[in-house]
This record gives C-alpha cells, sequence and structure tokens, in this order.
C-alpha cells in the first residue's frame, strides 16, 4: 500500500494541537465524503490516534517540539490511489494549516 507522509510543526502546545488534530478527524467534511462511517481511535495520553475507513487507514502522533509541537499523519493508501498521493499530501498540508493556524 502506498503511504502519504505528512509533519507539520505548530507553535500550539502539543495538548492544543491534539485537541485540534482530534476536531479536524472528528468533523471535517472532506473526511467525511471519502467515507462517513470512518472509525476513529484516540490514546488522550499517548496523544496519538488511528482513523479507519474502507478507503484509507491514518495513523497521527503529536509530540512537543521546543516551544510548539510536531503533528505527524502516516496516511495508508490502497494501491488504486497512488496516482492521488501527491494530492492527498497537499490537502492534509492545507488542512493542518488550516486546524493549527
Amino acid at each position: 500500500m502506498p503511504k502519504v507522509n505528512v509533519d507539520h510543526n505548530s507553535l500550539a502546545s502539543a495538548d492544543e494541537a491534539y485537541v485540534q488534530i482530534k476536531t479536524f478527524f472528528a468533523t471535517d467534511a472532506d473526511i467525511r465524503k471519502i467515507d462517513p462511517n470512518i472509525k476513529l481511535v484516540f490514546e488522550d495520553t499517548k496523544k496519538t490516534g488511528r482513523a479507519e475507513s474502507n478507503k484509507f487507514t491514518a495513523l497521527v502522533h503529536v509530540r512537543e517540539n521546543g516551544q510548539g509541537s510536531v503533528v505527524s499523519i502516516v496516511v495508508d493508501l490502497p494501491l488504486i490511489f497512488t496516482p492521488l498521493k501527491g494530492k492527498v499530501k497537499e490537502t492534509l498540508e492545507k488542512k493542518l494549516k488550516k486546524y493549527l493556524a
């Protein structure tokens, strides 16, 4: 399966960034368009999460980085979506900028 890796540096603390990432996965309309039945599992103590659907799997990790934080997302895509890897990465980067502004 092709993977898309995105790391986003944020000025928000790891706690704040983690809350925003949970909000993003739970409420973002574009994610719901891809699969309205997405399953989300978050481990608050580790600031990690997993999003599973029929179309993709995403792993999320938020960690401290100096005065801010780093949000890392790894998305596993089905082989058929290989040509869309660049678009998926671009969209994730835009969404992270929006939610972690």
